[in-house]
This record gives C-alpha cells, structure tokens and sequence, in this order.
C-alpha cells in the first residue's frame, strides 16, 4: 500500500496546520494537567503544542517525540529546550525511554501508523500506573468527500500510470482510521481501561484553493509521492478543483471539509 513512512517538510507542514494546531489546543485546554506532572507528547511535529503544555507544568517535566528528524530539528530551533522541555527523534512504534510518565498527549499524529498494539505496549512500560492518555487523531471516515475526489483524479488517465497497484483504493487507505469500537479493544489488550473513546465530527475550513492545497500537499504525501515532482504541483491542484466542483467556495471564498476525530481517555491499568 501507499507508504505510512512520509518524508515531511517540517516548515510546510507548519505553515498549512493551523487547523490541526487548533484542534490540538482545544484538547489541552480540558486536561487539567497538575502542574508537576511528567508528560509525554507523542508525534509532536513542530513543538507548539508541546511547549505550552510545558507553560502548563511549570515544575514538571514535557518530552516530545516524533520520527521525523526535520519536525525534531525545527522544535529545538524554535522552543530551546528548557529544565521542563525537550525533545527527542523516536519512532511510536518503538518507545524505548528510562523515565516515567504521568500523562500522555498526542494530537493529529496517530493516524500514520497501523502499528497500535506495539505502539501501547512500549508506551505502557515508561508509564506510572494509573497514567492518563489523551489523543486525539483522525478517525473511521475522516475526509471522506476529499478521499472521493482524490480517487477521482487518480483514475483519470494522465494520472492513472502513477497509480496501478491494486492496492490504492479507498478501501485501502494507508492511514488508520479506527472506530470507537476498534480502538477500545486494542486499549484493553495492551493494559489501559478507556474511560471514554467518541468520533467526533469537526469541519476544517481552508483558505480557498491554495489554502486546500498547501494542506493536502503536506498530509498527503503517501499519494503525492507517486507521482513526479515536475507534475506535483499539478496533480494536487486538480485533486483541489475536482473537491471545489464538488463542494464550491463559502461566500467568504472558504473551503470546507467534514474531518472526524478519534477523541481518547483512558489509563494504565
């Protein structure tokens, strides 16, 4: 299938996120985190939100982690790590650390990876008991309409060359798109008890055309990177009109795209 292995470009990905950025925001406001608590930030991309949960604990301690050397590179050039924050290139699916954590946060990131059984159970061991997770990634149906418009270009001629395994089919997405349902059960049988798991239905606004395709351009790259780099730019714009003839511009020249979210609490048993 399409690679669940991107190569991101950290400084694009910032400057076309703000939707994840808010929405990873909105999350921590609600955690009520003590203000010596020990946190994991597990796929913390370019470090804003890690560095304002360390605002939030100042006598704690925040650890960012991400498998990308280029987010880790611009986290540390952006937010010099402090006594309460740092950051380290680790792959999820791999966690090996000698500390503890009290509290786990990760925001848009957990959907890269189908891994989840070898992901919790590396995160449990660097974990107290009773340790809290708060994630929030996408979920079963995410971008649906955007899914449509993307497999409709993919099947049009000139595009179709770059796109001939059986395996690219939107029954066949490389991201993970749990349920509800689906997730519990891999929660209970790596040793956390869920406390509540909801998909939740958030509508993300862009900028019109070019504010569609700088997003699409940074978060689908498992299908962009088939084709060409001189035909790139071309092949994102005409996914980005085929959408817009299927859900034209706001009055305010917006683009809008239902996205849903895998909203998770639980602990370590």
């Amino acid at each position: 299938m399409p690679s669940e292995n991107p190569s991101w470009n950290a400084s694009d990905y910032k400057a076309n996120s703000s939707a994840q950025l808010g929405w990873g925001l909105g999350v921590l406001a609600q955690m009520k985190l003590p203000s010596d608590a020990r946190v994991l930030d597990v796929g913390c991309g370019d470090g804003r939100i890690t560095r304002e949960i360390a605002r939030l604990v100042p006598q704690g301690r925040v650890l960012g982690i991400d498998a990308s050397a280029d987010m880790i590179t611009l986290a540390r050039e952006s937010f010099p790590e402090t006594a309460n924050l740092s950051f380290e290139c680790m792959d999820a699916r791999r966690i090996v650390l000698p500390e503890k954590f009290d509290v786990v946060f990760s925001n848009a990131a957990l959907h890269w990876f189908r891994e989840h059984d070898a992901f919790l159970s590396g995160l449990r061991a660097c974990l107290n008991p009773g340790a809290r997770l708060v994630f929030s990634f996408a979920g079963k149906g995410n971008a649906g309409e955007m899914v449509k418009a993307l497999f409709g270009t993919i099947r049009r001629e000139k595009w179709r060359t770059y796109f001939q395994r059986e395996d690219f089919t939107p029954e066949k997405l490389p991201y993970a798109f749990f349920s509800p349902e689906e997730y519990s059960e891999i929660l209970r049988r790596n040793g956390f008890e869920p406390e509540s798991v909801e998909l939740v239905h958030r509508v993300m606004r862009q900028a019109g055309r070019p504010g569609l395709a700088g997003w699409f351009r940074t978060t689908w790259m498992p299908f962009t990177g088939h084709v060409p780099e001189a035909l790139r730019e071309e092949f994102i714009a005409e996914v980005v009109e085929t959408y817009a003839t299927m859900h034209p511009e706001e009055a305010d020249g917006s683009l809008l795209v239902d996205m849903y979210a895998l909203v998770v609490r639980a602990r370590r048993t």
